[in-house]
């Protein structure tokens, strides 16, 4: 009898010992992985998590991390996020490490994934218990770069920044682009303008007179360059944002349907491009009618960001500072899509993207993007559109393209 319990003790032992380290590894798998189709393909990546572990012992052993900082071998998690395409390493940063490891790590997880993937983020996670990477696949072929009109137009609410980023509108309304001087923000707003006037309405807030040149053809009521003109023109949008919002909810009616939007109904998209609200902003002083004057700016561009998804009217936002002292949290807070071009420190990048999207310099013209969806929970690399390449930044070309609209009977054969 003796046996039979002691045996019997040893068993249920061992099955509670075993269920506690099942629920611990359960436990980890929903913490850090998230679902179960990551942890099989963690499962079914485990060569590389062990091909990764024996990289950092041999670094160890070379003494090339900053003084042998790991003692033991830290948790590592690996799985492929398959819309990016892209794999998601994870790797512990145990006490005793240094954050200058991060971009030694960096190297190991590259040569580790092979040629075929380049490293789009690396940050150290905001509890500072990991070191995050992101390795997307090599595309040499990113950027942006139309032959012709005929490769520009895109179909309404759509407009192309990348060969594999198409942005639907209709779905993600509301760009934001935030970068310093000669990163490529107006270059970003200005491919999207010739994708768009062909088959859409535009208007512009545009303190700096960058975009007035298009008054040549297009019509200037449609520019705002002043404080006045500024409030004005918004308040022609919100005024435009009320009607379309009458005309969905009647047409729902009539149809009985739930969730028509201005796009089911063929309205087409009316584009609000603001470059530098900060300049708008300033320019109405301290004055006590100034405050009253940028309350109101502001109360307006709300009412547009916030109440416009349903109603195909999309803002397109371009700044130097994506701070709160110029856009605050309620604002910034509606854009689907946001871009940070060019290199910034960790601060910016979290008022940007939301998190650190790379600890290292970013090239001219380039940047990360992150848009507001399940499938992109980390930035991914943004190369700017290049128009110029093939000469379609003249302005004819874009009178052009305005005049197609205007007359669908002139030839749809590319311009250039």
């Amino acid at each position: 009898g003796f046996k039979n319990r002691l045996v019997i003790d040893i068993l249920l032992a061992s099955l509670i010992s075993f269920c506690g380290v099942t629920g611990y590894q359960i436990y980890q798998v929903k913490r850090y992985l998230g679902t179960f189709r990551n942890f099989i393909s963690y499962i079914a990546n485990y060569n590389l998590v062990q091909a990764l572990n024996t990289s950092i012992l041999n670094s160890i052993s070379s003494a090339s991390m900053t003084n042998k900082s790991y003692r033991v071998l830290p948790k590592i998690w690996i799985w492929y996020h398959f819309s990016a395409p892209e794999y998601i390493v994870k790797i512990e940063k145990l006490a005793g490490s240094y954050d200058s490891d991060l971009d030694h790590l960096a190297q190991l997880v590259s040569s580790t994934l092979g040629d075929g993937y380049q490293i789009t983020s690396k940050s150290i996670s905001q509890d500072e218990s990991w070191f995050e990477f992101t390795a997307s696949l090599v595309q040499r072929d990113l950027r942006f770069i139309p032959r012709t009109t005929n490769d520009v137009v895109q179909k309404q609410y759509c407009v192309k920044l990348m060969n594999n980023l198409v942005i639907n509108f209709a779905k993600l309304p509301h760009l934001a682009v935030f970068g310093k001087t000669n990163s490529g923000k107006s270059t970003v707003l200005w491919s999207i303008i010739l994708q768009t006037i062909s088959n859409s309405h535009l208007y512009f807030v545009d303190f700096k007179n960058e975009f007035s040149i298009l008054k040549k053809f297009y019509p200037a009521d449609r520019f705002a360059t002043s404080q006045d003109e500024a409030i004005d023109l918004l308040e022609k949008v919100v005024s435009i944002l009320n009607q379309r919002k009458k005309l969905v909810q009647r047409e729902s009616r009539k149809r009985q349907v739930i969730g028509l939007t201005a796009s089911k109904l063929g309205l087409e998209p009316i584009y609000l491009v603001i470059d530098e609200f900060a300049s708008v902003l300033a320019s109405f002083g301290t004055s006590v009618e100034g405050r009253k004057k940028r309350k109101l700016c502001e109360s307006l561009l709300l009412q547009v960001l916030m109440q416009s998804r349903a109603f195909g009217i999309i803002v397109l936002y371009a700044s130097q500072s994506p701070a709160t002292e110029v856009l605050n949290q309620q604002m910034r807070s509606q854009f689907s899509t946001y871009i940070l071009l060019g290199s910034a420190n960790s601060d910016v990048q979290r008022m940007a993207l939301g998190q650190v999207a790379t600890a290292g310099n970013v090239d001219k013209f380039s940047g990360y993007y992150v848009e507001e969806t399940a499938d992109f929970t980390t930035p991914q690399l943004f190369e700017v559109p290049d128009f110029y390449k093939n000469e379609l930044n003249e302005l004819d070309t874009f009178e052009y393209l305005y005049n197609r609209k205007e007359n669908p009977t002139i030839s749809g054969i590319a311009h250039k």
